[in-house]
C-alpha cells in the first residue's frame, strides 16, 4: 500500500514539474527575447552615435552634395568598408586591435554573428555582391496576406545629407544610420497578427519562399549564399536571403525578423 502510495506521489510531482518547467521555459525565453533586442538596439544606438563624434571631428568638407558621394566618401577616407562586413574567425579576433581596421566597421564588430556556413564573423543580412567585392544588404520583408516579399534592402551604414536651411548654400549636416536585422530568442518566427488574434502554430518555415519586389542599391547583386554544413543543423542568417533557419521543437523555421535603426547627425568643421 505504502508503495502504491509513493508512485502516486512520484507521478504527481512529474505531472507538476511538467507544468511548471512549461510555464518557467516561457518565461525564461521571452526574458531572453526582450534582452536581445534591448541589446541590439543599445549597441546600434551607441555606433551611430560614436560614428557620428568621430565623423565630426574629421569631416571637414564633403565630396559631392548626393547621399552616395558621401557614403563614398566614408570609404575613400579608410572610415568604413563594405568588405570588411565579413571575416574569417582570425581575422575577427585580429580586428580589435588592428590600428588599420576601419573605425566605423570596428565599432560594428559587437553586432557580428558567427556563421558556420561562412566559416567565419558576418555582420547579418544576405551575402551579395557590391561591383565583385562580398558585402552585406539587410532585407526587410513585409507581409499581405499569406504572401510575402522583401519591400527594402538596407545597407548596414547608411548616409544621408540633410539640406541646408539656406537652399543657397552647400549642405553642412549628415545623418548617419546604421541598420541591424534582429532576430527574436523568443516566440522564434512566429507571425505577427492584430492583437488579440492568437498566433500559435503559425510559423513561418525556413525555406525562403519570399520574392524580392524591391530593386537591390546600384551595384548590388544576390551573392551565392555557402553551403549549408550537414554538422550545422540550423544557421540563424543562411539561406539565399540570409533570412536563416532555426528550430522550433521539430519544424525548421525562419526566425522572426525585425530591422533595428539609430540615427546620428555629424555636422562639418566650419
Amino acid at each position: 500500500m505504502k508503495q502504491e502510495h509513493h508512485r502516486n506521489r512520484s507521478g504527481q510531482a512529474l505531472v507538476e514539474f511538467a507544468l511548471v518547467a512549461l510555464a518557467l521555459v516561457i518565461v525564461l525565453s521571452s526574458g531572453l527575447g526582450i534582452g536581445l533586442m534591448m541589446l541590439h538596439a543599445g549597441i546600434t544606438n551607441s555606433v551611430a552615435s560614436s560614428s557620428s563624434n568621430l565623423l565630426d571631428l574629421q569631416i571637414q568638407s564633403l565630396v559631392g552634395i548626393t547621399d552616395e558621394d558621401v557614403y563614398d566618401q566614408l570609404k575613400t577616407l579608410g572610415f568604413y568598408d563594405e568588405t570588411k562586413l565579413l571575416l574569417s574567425s582570425e581575422g575577427y579576433a585580429a580586428a580589435y586591435d588592428d590600428p588599420q581596421f576601419p573605425a566605423i566597421n570596428k565599432m560594428m564588430l559587437s553586432l557580428y554573428q558567427f556563421d558556420p556556413d561562412f566559416g567565419g564573423y558576418r555582420y547579418p543580412g544576405a551575402i551579395v555582391s557590391y561591383n565583385g567585392d562580398p558585402s552585406i544588404l539587410i532585407p526587410f520583408v513585409s507581409r499581405a496576406g499569406a504572401t510575402e516579399s522583401i519591400t527594402n534592402w538596407f545597407r548596414p551604414l547608411s548616409v544621408t545629407v540633410i539640406p541646408n536651411v539656406d537652399s543657397s548654400k552647400a549642405p553642412t549636416a549628415c545623418r548617419v544610420s546604421i541598420n541591424m536585422a534582429s532576430q527574436a530568442a523568443s516566440m522564434i518566427a512566429y507571425r505577427v497578427h492584430p492583437y488579440p488574434e492568437p498566433n500559435a502554430g503559425d510559423w513561418v518555415v525556413a525555406d525562403d519562399a519570399v520574392s524580392s519586389n524591391a530593386a537591390m542599391p546600384s551595384g548590388y547583386s544576390l551573392g551565392t549564399p555557402p553551403t549549408p554544413l550537414e554538422e550545422a543543423p540550423s544557421a540563424v542568417n543562411r539561406g539565399q536571403y540570409g533570412l536563416g533557419e532555426l528550430y522550433n521543437f521539430t519544424v525548421k523555421v525562419r526566425p522572426y525578423r525585425k530591422v533595428f535603426f539609430r540615427d546620428a547627425v555629424f555636422r562639418l568643421l566650419p
